[in-house]
């Protein structure tokens, strides 16, 4: 994330509600993981190849193969510190945070767009 401006994420869910201009929080995985930063939807999903650029950044390339419904995301900021998985879990009402609609494994907070990168 720290070297782009812009990204093209692959949409697995909530195709038809994602529209331009629509907040994204970005989530890193791994065990310090967190959300990262804060896009916006560029346009609307369409089907489109994995961008060049974004190729050495891949682990599972067999799974960003070929054209795919995916969005184009406008980096707004990065967040620094990370915001972790650990502390919003720690929260007493994750309802009330600022990200209650996140999804989390096994717990659901609503329904918020979060595209992970891979630590």
């Amino acid at each position: 994330m720290r070297s782009v401006q812009q990204a093209v994420c692959l949409v697995q869910q909530f195709g038809k509600a994602i529209k331009p201009g629509d907040r994204v929080y970005l989530w890193e995985c791994g065990p310090r993981g967190g959300i990262i930063g804060l896009a916006e939807d560029a346009e609307a999903p369409r089907i489109q190849p994995e961008p060049a650029e974004q190729l050495p950044f891949i682990r599972e390339p067999e799974k960003f193969a070929g054209d795919q419904l995916r969005v184009k995301l406008r980096m707004l900021r990065r967040i620094e510190p990370v915001i972790s998985r650990k502390y919003l879990l720690s929260r007493p009402d994750p309802a009330q945070t600022p990200l209650k609609s996140m999804t989390f494994k096994n717990m659901k907070l609503g329904r918020l767009r979060v595209r992970r990168f891979a630590t």
